[in-house]
């Protein structure tokens, strides 16, 4: 039992580090936006994020719910219909995604030429659509790393996931201006 505190801790302490270098990982990066991005082109992006945010949410759909409770609820069939379940949420989310985000990436120069009055955010919007798929894609995985009890495994994808989302912000804020 002791071993397996001990275990628990270091998964915790891990997870904990983790959080705390994404969040300030995240403050860093408005440090750049700021230097970087004009009044204008830093609400448009923050615009951006959130919208994003508010379609991934529609995405999911409560799919990691119903993971929840295929994974807690006790059956007699208990790995069959948590496979079934986790591979079905999977598939589901993954297809709602490319049809929300491909109609988002769709209605993007459209929408920001209607907005903005440039086309110059097209590609942006269409990136973040490619990054919302991605997200929605990992979202299911993810959550099954949570309720197995690999919180390490969730750990290092969460920061994986932070460190190519800073590149790529990056790259696109600094280097393509």
């Amino acid at each position: 039992m002791r071993k397996l505190l001990q275990t628990q801790d270091r998964s915790h302490e891990l997870s904990d580090a983790v959080e705390l270098a994404i969040k300030l990982g995240g403050f860093a990066l408005l440090l750049v936006y700021t230097r970087y991005l004009s009044p204008t082109e830093f609400g448009v992006l923050a615009l951006l994020y959130v919208t994003v945010r508010v379609v991934d949410t529609f995405v999911v759909q409560g799919m990691t719910s119903a993971v929840a409770r295929a994974c807690i609820r006790p059956r007699e069939d208990d790995a069959l219909a948590v496979r079934t379940v986790s591979s079905t949420a999977f598939w589901y989310t993954l297809a709602c995604a490319v049809i929300v985000f491909g109609i988002f990436a769709l209605v993007a120069e459209p929408v920001g030429r209607m907005l903005f009055d440039e086309r110059s955010w097209t590609d942006v919007v269409r990136w973040f659509a490619v990054a919302g798929v991605l997200r929605a894609a990992q979202n299911v995985p993810r959550h099954l790393l949570r309720m197995r009890g690999a919180r390490a495994g969730s750990t290092l994808l969460d920061l994986a996931h932070f460190v190519v989302a800073a590149g790529l912000n990056l790259y696109f804020v600094v280097a393509a201006g």
